[in-house]
């Protein structure tokens, strides 16, 4: 799981992590190579600056729950969300703009202001 730190420094004393090269190399001599990609296990205690991400593998440890919020995980997630929301609002804007150019009432009602329209458009849509 990838979690960032938050309100404190994280200092972790055992366990394995995953680390960007960069973390890695700065806590290379408290750490040991571990089996698959970016993962270290920690064989002296290692600390986190606020702001930093990382990844644990197994249970993270009561006392530092509190300084840590997920993140990233459901990156994948939250982009394809984007992505299809994108996606209908391009499909909104394409169909507003056919219906702007074959009904000169709807641009009469709008006085001519198409960004008028395509936000009423968009507001229906929810």
């Amino acid at each position: 799981m990838k979690y960032k730190v938050i309100n404190k420094t994280l200092k972790l004393h055992g366990g394995v992590v995953v680390l960007s090269k960069q973390q890695a190399a700065l806590r290379a001599h408290n750490l040991n190579l571990a089996p698959g990609k970016d993962r270290y296990e920690i064989v002296n205690p290692i600390e986190f600056k606020i702001g930093e991400v990382l990844g644990i593998e197994g249970d993270v440890p009561k006392s530092s729950a509190a300084n840590l919020t997920e993140t990233g995980n459901d990156s994948g997630k939250k982009d394809a969300a984007k992505a299809k929301a994108d996606k209908a609002r391009e499909k909104l804007e394409a169909e507003a703009r056919a219906q702007w150019g074959a009904l000169p009432e709807l641009r009469d009602e709008h006085a001519g202001d198409f960004a008028a329209y395509l936000a009423f458009v968009l507001e229906q849509a929810g």
